[in-house]
């Protein structure tokens, strides 16, 4: 944790200056849709609408890559709202491509976030309202038209009768135990630790089998970090998330607010994704997360020049 904390500082050194936040914001919004095409051409079964075929490559699981993609359409958002021309429309490529890919994941949890993030936007900001809903409307057909993707879906109406949110479940109310055996700062971060201080604190922990991890962030920092780690971290993220929407309420320039909005919304989707997650085991959430948080203070610290044609 410390260590992607570092990062984050990096980024916010490496960034500071002129323009390079807006590059850093292209960057975030636009990869994404890349490392989609690429994955289903490495894959291309992973159109035939199969749970066994979920996407993933080329990042570590499916599930981080949902909770990726949840984080990174927002943004595309951003950029399409706020730019014309050539980028326009390579930022709803990427769009339709990140999309896309959000749904071959079968990741529920991500498919929550980008739900809540992409509602949270068309309560804030108007000119946005339409765009979410055509991108609601066309998941919404996706879903009904093909079986698989609904079943995933309706899997959630009855959740105690799945037997992977049940098994996440335990693992949760194991972290808590331990988290709450050691309450100021945690048995120790990372997944050995966590599975020590289970079978130290748990007294059926050999019910729990194999701990992966407790596929809660909250219960896992609570575990590892204690009530410290858990609430500096919650610190960093609300406290730019509040920050934000309070300088978009400001905000007279449609576009400068559309992007603090986005920007909230990409922080919206990781909070709630990490319902169901513990995403910093795998690089690639870590590291898109981290840089993203570095891009909210850069943005926070800058005033934007005012843009009357959008350009």
């Amino acid at each position: 944790l410390f260590f992607a904390v570092m990062h984050c500082v990096m980024v916010l050194d490496l960034f500071a200056e002129g323009g390079r936040p807006k590059l850093l914001l292209l960057f975030l919004g636009l990869l994404p849709g890349a490392l989609v095409i690429r994955g289903i051409l490495y894959n291309p079964s992973v159109l035939n609408f199969s749970l066994v075929n979920r996407f993933g490559y080329p990042m570590a699981h499916a599930n981080s890559a949902g909770l990726l993609l949840a984080m990174s359409i927002p943004l595309a958002l951003a950029i399409i709202a706020s730019q014309r021309g050539w980028l326009h429309g390579v930022t709803l490529a990427s769009l339709a491509a990140q999309f896309a890919g959000l749904i071959l994941t079968y990741s529920r949890g991500a498919w929550l976030a980008c739900l809540v993030s992409l509602l949270g936007i068309s309560l804030m900001e108007d000119r946005l309202r339409k765009g979410v809903f055509a991108l609601g409307l066309l998941g919404l057909v996706v879903f009904v038209a093909v079986a698989p993707l609904r079943n995933r879906l309706m899997t959630l109406v009855n959740p105690t009768a799945d037997e992977a949110i049940g098994n996440r479940l335990r693992f949760m109310g194991g972290a808590v135990t331990v988290g709450l055996e050691n309450p100021l700062l945690g048995f120790g971060y990372g997944r050995d630790r966590l599975r020590e201080g289970v079978k130290k604190e748990v007294a059926d922990s050999e019910q729990l089998g194999f701990i992966p991890h407790s596929h809660n962030m909250y219960t896992e920092l609570l575990a590892e970090t204690g009530v410290l780690g858990l609430g500096a971290f919650m610190w960093m993220i609300c406290a730019n998330l509040s920050r934000l929407i309070r300088r978009a309420r400001r905000e007279s320039s449609p576009q400068i607010r559309i992007l603090y909005f986005c920007l909230s919304a990409s922080l919206i989707a990781f909070l709630v994704g990490v319902l169901g997650d513990a995403p910093f085991y795998n690089h690639d959430t870590r590291i898109f997360f981290f840089t993203l948080l570095a891009l909210t203070y850069l943005f926070l610290g800058h005033d934007l020049p005012r843009q009357s044609g959008g350009e």
